[in-house]
Parts: structure tokens; C-alpha cells; sequence
């Protein structure tokens, strides 16, 4: 029975699946042109349901009442599109300083805007490598702490760091000329 049971969800969720439903109220009156035989009828009833989906206060069709349908098309000018809302202006990228910082125990400042998804700066003095619980003074101001480091070695004076954020969550730091990257999280 146990090899049966995911067959017999997959086979309980289809039938809750409402296929057989009546479609929605809005698309009912492009469902009642459907069945007008007439080509000219049913182009009319096609338009009227149309221009009826676009107003805002229109009511909706109900099936009791069918659509009505003219007698005769008129050609209309057609009146000219109105223009699109301008659009609104991107937000202004969050500061270099709140890369990270939602690490940090929350103050009053405003941690609604989204941070860059990398930052660049440089470590301060000479630069060893790491290991587990290493931490990185940036010349921003920020520290970083290594989080679950092996071992690495490299001697530098202040070399270029990236720090990126990661796939699903978390930090990542990278040394300019090293192969590798660190775990890291902001501390400071």
C-alpha cells in the first residue's frame, strides 16, 4: 500500500481540481458569442463583450440575459489610445554601508531598501589568509568574520576584496588574485 500512497495523492488532488467548473463571470459573455452561428452575430457579440470588459462600471452578464446584439455596424472612428502612465523612477541604490547589515541587531534606521548584491573595498594592513573566526577590518569601516573557514594562506598589503551575497543566504568574500572564497558574516 505504501508504494501506492503518492499515485493515490496525486490522484485525490486532480479530482479536487475544478476543471469541470462554470467559468468566471467575466469571461461568461465570450462564452454566450460562442454559440451564435452567425459570423456577423457573433463578431458583434464578440465586440460588445469586449468594449463591455474594458468599462470599469460595466455590470456583468448574467447567462438568464443574453448579450444584445445590433443591427447594423457603423464604422467609428476610433479615438486614439491614451498614453501609458509614465512610469515611476527606480529607487536610488541602498549605501555601500548597509551591505550586510541585516545581520547586524536592529536599530531605528530604515532596513526596507534593498542593499547591492556585492560590495568592493579593501582590507586594512597585511593580509595573512584565513581561517575559522577570522576577521576582516574593511577600510569602509565595516569587519567581517569568517564563518566555517579551512585554512588558506596568502600574504598581501592591503589587497581588493569582493564581498558578494550568496544564492540563498549568507556572504561571500573574495580576494583579488586568490582562488577561493569565504563564508562571512558583517559584524561590525
Amino acid at each position: 500500500m505504501n508504494a501506492y500512497r503518492p499515485f493515490l495523492l496525486t490522484l485525490a488532488l486532480c479530482a479536487l481540481h475544478p476543471a469541470h467548473a462554470a467559468p468566471p463571470p467575466e469571461v461568461q459573455p465570450f462564452t454566450q458569442c460562442r454559440s451564435l452561428s452567425g459570423d456577423d452575430e457573433r463578431l458583434i457579440c464578440y465586440d460588445n463583450a469586449a468594449a463591455a470588459w474594458s468599462e470599469p462600471a460595466a455590470v456583468p452578464v448574467t447567462p438568464s440575459s443574453p448579450m444584445p446584439i445590433a443591427q447594423t455596424v457603423s464604422p467609428t472612428p476610433q479615438e486614439p489610445a491614451s498614453a501609458p502612465p509614465p512610469a515611476t523612477a527606480p529607487a536610488p541604490a541602498a549605501p555601500i554601508a548597509d551591505f550586510g547589515a541585516e545581520s547586524l541587531p536592529k536599530t531605528g534606521v530604515d532596513r526596507d531598501k534593498a542593499p547591492p548584491d556585492e560590495i568592493h573595498s579593501r582590507i586594512l594592513g597585511e593580509f595573512r589568509g584565513w581561517e575559522a573566526k577570522t576577521r576582516f577590518e574593511l577600510e569602509n569601516g565595516q569587519v567581517w568574520e569568517c564563518v566555517n573557514c579551512r585554512s588558506v594562506s596568502l600574504l598581501k598589503q592591503n589587497p581588493e576584496v569582493t564581498i558578494r551575497r550568496g544564492f540563498i543566504s549568507g556572504y561571500w568574500l573574495k580576494i583579488d588574485g586568490l582562488n577561493t572564497q569565504a563564508p562571512v558574516r558583517r559584524i561590525k
